[in-house]
This record gives C-alpha cells, sequence and structure tokens, in this order.
C-alpha cells in the first residue's frame, strides 16, 4: 500500500459552516509542501 498526501483546504462559508474541500492528491510530502505554499 502507497502513501498519498491530500492538501485539503479548511473553507468557513458566509453561513459560518466550516468546509474542508479536497483539492489534489500528491505522492510525495515535498511535492504537497511545495502546492501549498502556492496556495
Amino acid at each position: 500500500m502507497n502513501t498519498v498526501f491530500a492538501l485539503v483546504l479548511n473553507v468557513i462559508l458566509n453561513t459560518g459552516e466550516p468546509v474542508d474541500l479536497v483539492t489534489s492528491l500528491y505522492n510525495s510530502l515535498n511535492e504537497c509542501k511545495a502546492a501549498a505554499a502556492e496556495q
């Protein structure tokens, strides 16, 4: 079984409801961190 890293954004809607959005999946932690820095 391989490890996969997900970049998740936490968004708070105007109604105050929190929503977690998975933006992408990455094969390595470094790729995920680079994408997070871009966001």
